[in-house]
């Protein structure tokens, strides 16, 4: 009887758990109050810290590339969606020996960010590389355009709740001068 009882009982549970799994608007706003702790979770910002630095690397890799080959990228700050920067995989990469168009440089920037998104499993959210001076400055990545939880390289933030995409305070978007004496300069976990 017990094992009876035992059984009908985890039926229940399982029964109620699948039937809360529906979608009604009382649920929609638990899995908003749930994503919202998620997106100023630590875990989530170190998530996005990485994927910041991953995208800074590569793009100074390139635009390394780019300056031996006698190009220049043209100075700007330039934000687009990944969904925007998938459409870009395939066009032509070839390095120019000139100054790359405001245009040119955003779709290049777009190209070399989206292959190392693709290796990474990622097919959204809101990248920002900002470029001062002849110098890739600042690299962030959100893994969504309402995230408060952006991540940025190369001074990561550390603590969550962080700054948004769109509100990135000037300090972080400014190249950092580093002692060197300092032997974790530039370091991050």
């Amino acid at each position: 009887m017990k094992k009876l009882l035992a059984m009908i009982l985890a039926l229940g549970v399982t029964f109620s758990i699948c039937t809360s799994c529906g979608s009604s608007s009382s649920d929609t706003e638990d899995e908003d109050s749930s994503s919202t702790v998620l997106e100023n979770s630590d875990e989530l910002l170190k998530s996005n810290n990485k994927v910041a630095k991953t995208l800074f690397t590569l793009v100074n890799s390139r635009y390394a590339d780019v300056i031996v080959e006698g190009g220049e990228y043209t100075e700007g700050e330039y934000t687009f969606d990944v969904t925007d920067a998938m459409e870009t995989e395939g066009q032509d990469d070839t390095i120019k020996r000139e100054k790359y168009s405001e245009e040119a440089t955003k779709t290049d920037i777009e190209q070399t960010c989206w292959k190392a998104l693709k290796k990474a499993d990622i097919d959204k959210g809101i990248c920002v590389v900002k470029i001062a001076d002849s110098v890739i400055t600042m690299a962030c990545y959100s893994n969504s355009e309402i995230s408060q939880c952006a991540g940025i390289y190369p001074n990561p933030k550390t603590e969550a709740p962080s700054f948004g995409i769109s509100n990135i305070p000037e300090e972080y978007k400014q190249v950092p001068s580093y002692d060197d004496d300092d032997e974790d300069a530039g370091v991050m976990d």
